[in-house]
């Protein structure tokens, strides 16, 4: 626990009007149910002993960024879209301090093509002593879902046929097309790391639609492995299956956790 201590929000490029509006909401709930620490993984010198935690809430973020996310070991990151209202970020920033985890919310069109998840993994292996080629299995299965949640969740994008290099061409034109539609790109990619005793997780949850109809892990896992699937192909569960020693599948596909 922090002892009821309220967050430091450290802003980047974040109006004054914005900030307010956000602390405003955020401020009074907190002080009903305190932030519990993730466990594990690092928190700011000044959090321990009961201190204010870090919350960094930027606009329109950078690589670099992502780079003083990891160096400067927030306890949060939080994109504050000017699209998004300030209602909607205050309420998920608050469930996301609710959870023993370390987390990140940014846009698809800032997190995709990015290195975001090389900075994520990086912050992983360094507070927990992950060997290189576990570092490696971690990168490319995060990398994965965060494709998947942003390409088939956030912009509602189906994989074409493996056998057409010119459904291919479009379906890349179309990524790019949707990550600059407000409507697709301002949608969160929110990853969430926490340790537990049989592991260390990484979860990737996207705001899409998620699967048209409720179904298990397994029914889920099956249709991500053939081209075409009637809900949505190409979710890679089978790559990552491969990768992770646990994959675990929430909100109808929407969220991914996976243990190393």
């Amino acid at each position: 626990m922090f002892d009821d201590a309220m967050p430091e929000f450290i802003t980047e490029c974040v109006s004054k009007e914005n900030l307010e509006a956000l602390v405003n909401l955020v401020k009074p709930r907190l002080r009903q149910k305190p932030i519990v620490a993730a466990k594990g993984l690092p928190t700011p010198s000044s959090v321990k002993g009961g201190h204010q935690p870090q919350i960094l809430v930027c606009a329109k973020p950078t690589e670099k960024t992502f780079s003083r996310t990891v160096l400067s070991q927030f306890f949060g990151v939080f994109e504050l879209n000017e699209n998004r209202k300030i209602e909607q970020s205050a309420n998920q920033i608050l469930d996301l301090l609710y959870k023993p985890t370390w987390f990140a919310s940014i846009s698809s069109s800032r997190i995709y093509n990015s290195g975001f998840v090389e900075q994520l993994c990086q912050k992983i292996a360094i507070e927990n002593n992950v060997d290189q080629a576990n570092q490696e299995l971690m990168r490319t299965a995060v990398h994965e879902a965060l494709c998947n949640g942003v390409v088939h969740g956030n912009l509602e994008l189906e994989t074409p046929s493996m056998d057409n290099i010119d459904k291919f061409s479009a379906f890349y034109t179309k990524i790019n097309e949707r990550l600059q539609v407000s409507k697709y790109g301002d949608r969160h990619i929110t990853f969430r790391a926490w340790t537990a005793h049989n592991g260390i997780w990484v979860s990737v949850t996207d705001e899409g639609m998620g699967y048209v109809k409720k179904q298990t892990q397994k029914e889920i896992a099956a249709e991500s492995s053939v081209p075409n699937g009637k809900v949505y192909s190409g979710r890679g569960l089978k790559i990552i299956s491969g990768l992770a020693k646990e994959v675990q599948i929430g909100c109808h596909g929407r969220c991914l956790a996976m243990r190393f």
